[in-house]
């Protein structure tokens, strides 16, 4: 995705770049000159696209790092350590966990965790999701 404002920058983002600034990065990789030539910073261009879920430790053991894909690199900047979700996190988790049990034709499940907070809990905090996570916790 690419975000041209007014001034011709070409960035990574929608968002004011001093809200990038603010968290250390920098979002803008090109600008279009006024007469309409393109210029792409491309060792900046190819920084920006190390933002990714391979490169969030963070994420690593998450079974969601596939749909979120690490959220937004500006506003979700979670703790470093495995399990210590935040707001994002959990909401994407709970989202994607009911998704599952859906297309798995366990809406029993979905209901037994509705009505048992405390299970929902369990399930969305978990501090991995890793199959070798699981083996080594039974």
């Amino acid at each position: 995705m690419a975000i041209v404002s007014p001034d011709g920058a070409i960035n990574a983002c929608y968002l004011l770049g001093q809200e990038w600034e603010a968290k250390g990065l920098d979002l803008c990789f090109g600008h279009i000159n006024d007469d309409g030539a393109v210029a792409l910073d491309k060792e900046r261009l190819a920084s920006i696209r190390r933002l990714n879920v391979w490169n969030k430790p963070f994420c690593a053991r998450c079974f969601c790092q596939w749909h979120c894909a690490g959220g937004c690199h500006v506003n979700h900047t979670p703790p470093n350590s495995a399990g210590d979700y935040d707001r994002l996190c959990l909401q994407t988790r709970t989202i994607a966990l009911r998704n599952i049990l859906k297309a798995m034709g366990r809406q029993d499940l979905i209901r037994e965790l509705l009505r048992e907070p405390e299970a929902m809990e369990r399930a969305v905090r978990q501090v991995s999701d890793t199959l070798v996570d699981l083996e080594e916790r039974s």
